[in-house]
């Protein structure tokens, strides 16, 4: 069985630490990275050659663009936009509004799966 790898990118420790576990609960196999910053992300991403999904709150106007966009590109990952990102919504972009919870985190979650499948 491989295990899923994700990636939370939120510059706030207590929240950061807070969805990772949302996540373990959801998944408990699975590896959560947690990166405080798009730079930190990009180092922790070094050793990783795929990532199944990756909440981050950045700025969305540089992340299109971004080293952190492109090496989560090649490694295959769905983005979920969180925290301040929040505020551009396309209708093709998974999106997990604050304040979150366990079930909400898990819906979402479930609803990038489900996408996954189609």
């Amino acid at each position: 069985m491989i295990n899923s790898v994700y990636l939370v990118v939120e510059p706030m420790i207590v929240i950061a630490t807070d969805l990772a576990m949302n996540v373990q609960d959801y998944d408990p196999w699975a590896t959560v990275l947690v990166a405080h910053s798009p730079e930190a992300a990009c180092d922790v991403l070094r050793t990783e050659a795929s990532v199944k999904l990756a909440f981050v709150n950045v700025d969305l106007r540089k992340f299109c663009s971004s080293d952190l966009a492109r090496a989560l590109n090649a490694r295959g990952a769905r983005i979920v936009f969180a925290g301040a990102s929040t505020d551009r919504r396309d209708c093709d972009k998974l999106v997990l509004d604050w304040p979150f919870s366990t079930e909400t985190t898990a819906d979402l979650l479930q609803l990038a799966e489900t996408m996954e499948a189609a």
